[in-house]
């Protein structure tokens, strides 16, 4: 028949209370703590020490990977980097955009004509293209500008015929080797070309000729 054997036991307090001596070699459980003392033969338990653990044994074996968790919440969306070189390598319309220090190779601008709606109140505007055509019906007296900043410039290739202009409202300084000018004598024949470009809250006018 199998053999039986239990060990020396009780609780912690108790064996405080009774503070027996064990015999040496004899084990002494506490039923409580599930720690114990082996005895000497001479020390009683509250000054005999626990036993301890032995050296902690060589790593088992990895075990195998267990399943990928779920996948976590997506984080908040960092800083925008800065603006990188933007490079034009075909023809594109560029619309209210500002070029910073641009580097243009093989410039090559083209300017459609604008044709001004002739009328007893036109107002020049430089946003409608440099080059600007005007066909008199009659004599006109052009309004003074309401879009014209300084930097800007219109070159105008007036048809007059018999009819003339008067700048008054505009307020042109006309210019001409020497000094100052005078608004000069349309052509009746042909086409008189004028530039106006403003500098601060002036605008100039320079007469080129007739074609």
């Amino acid at each position: 028949m199998p053999q039986q054997i239990q060990l020396r036991r009780g609780a912690a307090a108790s064996w405080t209370s009774t503070n027996p001596t064990l015999a040496a070699g004899e084990l002494g459980v506490e039923t409580d703590t599930n720690k114990f003392k082996v005895g000497d033969g001479s020390t009683s338990w509250t000054s005999l020490p626990y036993a301890t653990k032995g050296d902690t044994g060589a790593t088992g074996p990895t075990g195998p990977a267990g399943t990928t968790g779920a996948t976590g919440a997506v984080g908040p969306t960092g800083p925008q980097g800065a603006a990188g070189e933007v490079s034009l390598t075909a023809a594109q319309t560029l619309t209210n955009k500002t070029l910073t220090s641009p580097v243009i190779t093989q410039p090559k601008i083209t300017d459609t004509p604008f044709a001004i709606t002739d009328g007893a109140s036109v107002d020049i505007n430089p946003s409608n293209g440099f080059i600007q055509t005007w066909t008199l019906a009659s004599s006109r007296t052009p309004v003074s500008p309401t879009s014209f900043a300084s930097g800007q410039a219109v070159m105008l290739a007036i048809t007059a015929g018999a009819n003339t202009i008067t700048w008054t409202s505009v307020g042109v300084s006309w210019t001409k080797q020497g000094g100052s000018g005078t608004a000069p004598t349309l052509s009746t024949s042909a086409t008189s070309f004028i530039i106006l470009h403003k500098i601060g809250t002036t605008i100039y006018g320079s007469y080129l000729g007739d074609a």
